[in-house]
């Protein structure tokens, strides 16, 4: 896999954490799926900072690679205001 960066992802980036994953794609037209999914992950990332959980990464992985590639889920992200420091796409 490779992050929203353009980095290869390794199964040891996430060694030790607790991970939340979805699938989504960018061009999803249909707001109760794929928009609702990424703001349940901010969601959870805000409930998770408030209450101090440690060590989650949240995870959402692409059903379309061909469209969305690293600058285009770069772009999602900064446009959702998403924190990446432990959001990868």
């Amino acid at each position: 896999l490779y992050d929203q960066a353009g980095a290869v992802v390794s199964a040891a980036r996430w060694r030790g954490k607790q991970i939340m994953l979805n699938f989504i794609f960018t061009r999803c037209p249909v707001a109760t799926m794929c928009p609702a999914a990424t703001a349940k992950m901010m969601e959870t990332q805000a409930l998770a900072r408030e209450a101090g959980v440690p060590n989650l990464e949240l995870v959402s992985i692409t059903l379309d690679p061909e469209y969305d590639t690293p600058g285009v889920l770069k772009e999602y992200a900064e446009l959702r205001g998403i924190d990446t420091g432990n959001f990868s796409f």
